[in-house]
């Protein structure tokens, strides 16, 4: 945990192609992340 942020869902590669991950702030809000990768 820094700056009081949490890691909910660590980052994973999904078989979609994204590669995502979630965190908490401080004040309990969700926030979640994703980068659609290009297929080779």
């Amino acid at each position: 945990m820094r700056y009081g942020v949490r890691t909910l869902r660590p980052i994973a590669d999904k078989p979609w192609g994204d590669r995502v991950f979630t965190v908490a702030d401080p004040d309990g809000y969700e926030l979640s992340f994703a980068l659609t990768r290009a297929s080779a």
